[in-house]
């Protein structure tokens, strides 16, 4: 089957229907949320930009669950005197099945992810439960907008491996991650903000959506030794020496780098950074094999000129 890119009365539209699901949708848990962030990411991942459908296996939807409810499987740090550290709810009746279960594995593993992928008769049985519960509740209740279905992302498919998403929704997905996501996890704060078990020991003064996602960057500083060590104290794309204006750049908490754009210029995500030697280099003007380098990066990154976005202030990668 041949596809086009969706056009932009399309893409308008999906983005309509990712709203119309976050305010018009029924939310009993937050497990709907879960979803579209691992659609999203498992698009950016492994999709494209050519409208084409995309199979999903299960197994990945599943491990990306993990991943995204891992941080929040820890007891909340109460912020109003609350003496009691209990698991937030993320279900209207007795807590989520899956947190329950990475709440396990986390104590089973000192709650170190890298251990617990590590073990993998554990991981598999893990990815195995999380799995099951995901096909059996949000997969076929997701697309659920004021009481009717409305299958714009996936048909509701009897496979028990794998979903396929619609043509151009893949592409919508890549093209507003950054948005949907924020839509996504704002949503989700709200709705746990609301849940009346929460109300108790959330408090006022806590950073909510730092502890359910995590900061904005994480900044790389202790790596700065290694890698100027490593590069010889070069900047990896000019050669030239670096000073003391060399700096480490941040990554984001969610894996994927952030780039050397104004993060409001576009909301379109990066690759993943790969290699430890191309997170340092030298921010100055000097520097043009880099920032024509990283430009022309962007531009393949972003369908888009990028030069009215770059700047040497951000730091990013």
């Amino acid at each position: 089957m041949t596809c086009r890119p969706p056009s932009a009365a399309e893409q308008v539209r999906f983005l309509t229907d990712i709203q119309r699901l976050l305010e018009e949708g029924s939310f009993t848990a937050t497990y709907k949320y879960a979803l579209l962030v691992a659609l999203a990411d498992l698009s950016v991942e492994k999709g494209d930009d050519s409208g084409q459908p995309l199979e999903l296996a299960l197994d990945d939807i599943a491990e990306k669950f993990i991943r995204c409810y891992w941080r929040q499987a820890v007891p909340y740090p109460s912020a109003n005197g609350n003496p009691q550290r209990l698991l937030l709810k993320q279900n209207t009746g007795k807590q989520a099945a899956i947190l329950r279960q990475i709440a396990e594995a986390r104590s089973e593993s000192a709650g170190s992810l890298a251990r617990a992928t590590s073990q993998s008769r554990d991981w598999a049985r893990l990815r195995r439960g999380v799995r099951t519960v995901v096909r059996s509740m949000p997969l076929w209740k997701l697309q659920t907008i004021a009481g009717e279905q409305q299958a714009f992302l996936y048909e509701q498919s009897t496979s028990p491996a794998s979903i396929t998403l619609k043509p151009g929704v893949t592409y919508c997905f890549r093209a507003f991650h950054g948005l949907v996501i924020n839509l996504v996890q704002g949503a989700w704060v709200r709705w746990i903000q609301n849940e009346v078990g929460n109300q108790a020991l959330l408090g006022q003064s806590a950073d909510l959506a730092e502890f359910l996602f995590g900061s904005e960057g994480n900044r790389l500083d202790a790596y700065k030794p290694v890698l100027r060590e490593e590069q010889g104290g070069r900047c990896f794309y000019c050669r030239n020496a670096l000073g003391a204006t060399g700096r480490t750049l941040t990554t984001s908490s969610r894996g994927y780098a952030t780039r050397p754009l104004s993060a409001t210029t576009s909301s379109l995500p990066t690759p993943r950074v790969t290699t430890a030697r191309k997170i340092y280099w030298q921010p100055n003007r000097t520097c043009h094999a880099g920032r024509s380098a990283i430009v022309s990066m962007a531009r393949q990154w972003h369908g888009r000129s990028a030069d009215a976005a770059w700047t040497t202030t951000s730091n990013r990668v």
